[in-house]
């Protein structure tokens, strides 16, 4: 219940947030602003967005490395897509966990399979989130309204703890001598050292790849590592608010810490742009990937996928 009450007051300080910076706003400057913004920039912005979609599809490689579970490569990736995109929109439950299962069970994996492929693609995931938010908050380098720094002590804190964690995480693969775990009936087999590395390389290109798609759309008045560590807040903001694609987290954390130093129209029409070109396109792409993907899945009597995915 505590946990509850928490979340439900953090929730209500993001809405008092939200509103206390947008009420005195006028939307007919943000669509100026957003129109503003040109085709070229929108265009790069979407190339990019992909980019971190085709990044993310890769968490799913390693664990199909780590599973030893022999769905082809371009099927695995297509998977973790649309799944990424289906999450970022309606929620982890549903798209991160709740669909790979579906998609997964369908082309004959395991429950026990598809549990390791979403544990590893969620350290993979965090890991790297975990080394960006650890070096911004621990070095407090990023300058904020005012002059301010993400960098008070209790930042600074947190952040030595997030880098200490990942520390740990590869320490643990590198060293230790007992390979293999039991978690609640789940057999967990620890990465080797290189794939912990790369774990962390590919999931930290991922989110620097996300900071750039926001830094482009705001115009790149504000410095791009600032941009990069108020949207690592904003995304671990939405994560416990626990709002489907962080609506209204994701605005009311950047109007908050950057609303002194750039104009509320401009970062609103920057963010509205952000949800177009990395939530929606996206999320049209990934349902009809997901019509594809389920019309190349086996009937249900039949052991393997279709022959056509490899020919496609």
């Amino acid at each position: 219940m505590l946990r509850r009450l928490l979340v439900l007051g953090f929730f209500a300080l993001i809405v008092w947030l939200l509103v206390s910076r947008t009420r005195a706003v006028d939307w007919s400057q943000v669509w100026i602003a957003l129109q503003a913004l040109g085709t070229p920039v929108l265009l790069a912005s979407l190339l990019l967005s992909l980019l971190s979609y085709a990044l993310y599809g890769g968490y799913d490689l390693f664990a199909r490395h780590y599973t030893r579970q022999s769905l082809p490569k371009a099927l695995t990736a297509a998977i973790a897509s649309i799944c990424y995109a289906f999450n970022l929109n309606m929620g982890a439950w549903l798209g991160g966990i709740g669909l790979r299962y579906r998609l997964y069970s369908r082309f004959g994996l395991d429950r026990g399979t598809i549990t390791r492929i979403v544990g590893l693609s969620l350290v993979t995931n965090w890991s790297g989130y975990c080394l960006l938010a650890g070096i911004a908050g621990s070095f407090g380098f990023v300058e904020l309204a005012d002059g301010g720094r993400i960098g008070d002590l209790g930042l600074r804190l947190i952040g030595l703890a997030l880098l200490l964690g990942v520390t740990a995480y590869v320490a643990l693969c590198g060293v230790s001598r007992r390979r293999s775990f039991s978690l609640r009936g789940t057999s967990v087999t620890l990465p080797s050292l290189s794939m912990a590395l790369a774990q962390i390389a590919l999931s930290t290109a991922n989110w620097m790849t996300m900071g750039l798609v926001v830094y482009l759309l705001l115009g790149a008045d504000i410095a791009y590592p600032t941009v990069l560590a108020v949207l690592l807040l904003s995304g671990i903001a939405g994560a416990v608010a626990h709002v489907p694609a962080g609506l209204g987290v994701i605005e009311a954390v950047f109007l908050a810490l950057l609303g002194d130093v750039m104009a509320d129209t401009e970062l609103l029409a920057g963010l509205l742009a952000y949800r177009a070109v990395y939530y929606i396109a996206p999320l049209a792409l990934a349902a009809l990937g997901f019509a594809f993907v389920e019309a190349l899945a086996p009937r249900r009597d039949s052991p393997t996928p279709r022959k056509t995915w490899r020919n496609t």
